[in-house]
């Protein structure tokens, strides 16, 4: 399982899956996918990608919707 890393020109810890990575793959994977796809796409964990998401969408970068007993991540216009 990967670890955050260290940054050695400042000293804090950088994410080693970045916000932009789920949100690539997101768009590659035509706007709309669920978290185990994104997770497969990104290559991580399950509860890295919902975690990650989750971020994304209380930062309004995507929204999701429930679909039976998953949850559909969407990539948000502008």
């Amino acid at each position: 399982m990967p670890y955050d890393e260290r940054d050695e020109d400042t000293g804090k810890f950088t994410s080693t899956y970045p916000h932009q990575e789920f949100l690539d793959s997101l768009e590659s994977l035509s706007g709309q996918a669920s978290t185990q796809e994104i997770a497969d796409e990104v290559g991580c964990a399950y509860r890295t990608a919902y975690q990650k998401l989750i971020e994304l969408e209380e930062d309004d970068k995507i929204t999701s919707k429930k679909v039976a007993n998953a949850r559909l991540w969407i990539l948000s216009s502008g």
